[in-house]
């Protein structure tokens, strides 16, 4: 199993940073779609 470590703040702001332009550019999943997609996983 992966450990998992906690990010640093600069990594953090890049993360909302990039999460921000996705959404400004309609790079979204809706939730619908994503619980389809989740119902098929196993």
């Amino acid at each position: 199993m992966k450990k998992v470590e906690p990010m640093t703040s600069v990594e953090l702001k890049a993360r909302i940073e990039k999460s921000l332009q996705d959404s400004k550019n309609g790079n979204l999943t809706e939730v619908n779609d994503l619980l389809a997609e989740i119902e098929t996983w196993s």
